[in-house]
């Protein structure tokens, strides 16, 4: 019996060392620090006083249609987004009840592209002219704390553009659906000396799931950046679109 009880106690403090070994390898990962830039200031996402969401190039562009912002920020608490694919007018979007009451557009709420004002002067602003495949990324200030940016109580949704990466890039994508929906995309970037570009080309055909819901357009991106100096550079941002079709639907 005594031999038998000193095989067992061996044989538990064995196995106990077998399952400790792999907890000691176990290494810290460091998952990077978020900076935002919505607070008109590069800080740190947890030293920001106010509540703003910040939703990356993946989240945006892969495993999307990529035929609305809803796609990618509806997971945002406070964000409210209702979009019935009606392209002749835009996506209804609200933050914390404001802009709720707006029959279309976006209201309340202020839109920046690459910092750019993509509201109009009487506070009106859309999205749906905005190239998403060609998105890096989005933050979302939520509240008015958006009042930095003047009459935006609701507050702000503030997207940014890819940059063109070191090394030069070609990629084509293409997207089918039901009703007739087709939707294709080239873009290409890279950097050459100090020059740094990207372009992004998209088109988008639908009959739409009601009746004269159909839509056509053509969409060019483009962005170009030329560093003068470690601390400074010029960046040059256009866009352009053509709608060959955009019917309102029946009641």
């Amino acid at each position: 019996m005594k031999m038998l009880r000193r095989t067992t106690l061996a044989t538990a403090i064995t196995l106990l060392t077998a399952q400790m070994a792999p907890a000691a390898e176990l290494q810290e990962q460091d998952l990077g620090e978020i900076t935002v830039t919505a607070t008109r200031a590069e800080t740190a996402l947890a030293d920001v006083p106010a509540a703003i969401s910040v939703v990356t190039q993946d989240d945006i562009q892969l495993g999307r249609q990529q035929l609305g912002l809803d796609e990618s920020l509806a997971r945002i608490p406070g964000l409210f987004m209702l979009n019935r694919y009606n392209f002749a007018q835009d996506l209804r979007i609200g933050i914390r009840g404001f802009g709720s009451r707006a029959s279309f557009g976006i209201r309340g709420i202020k839109v920046f592209v690459d910092d750019l004002p993509n509201t109009l002067p009487d506070g009106q602003g859309g999205v749906d002219d905005i190239d998403i495949g060609s998105l890096s990324r989005a933050e979302v200030l939520r509240g008015p704390a958006g009042s930095i940016y003047g009459s935006a109580a609701g507050g702000v949704i503030s997207l940014y553009t890819e940059e063109g990466p070191a090394e030069p890039f070609v990629e084509a994508r293409s997207t089918w659906g039901s009703y007739k929906t087709e939707k294709s995309q080239v873009k290409a970037g890279g950097q050459r000396g100090a020059l740094n570009y990207l372009f992004s080309v998209s088109h988008l055909k639908s009959q739409g799931y009601r009746q004269q819901s159909r839509v056509e357009h053509m969409g060019l991106n483009g962005k170009l950046r030329y560093d003068i100096d470690d601390s400074s550079s010029f960046t040059t941002v256009f866009n352009a679109v053509h709608s060959r079709m955009r019917t309102i639907p029946a009641a």
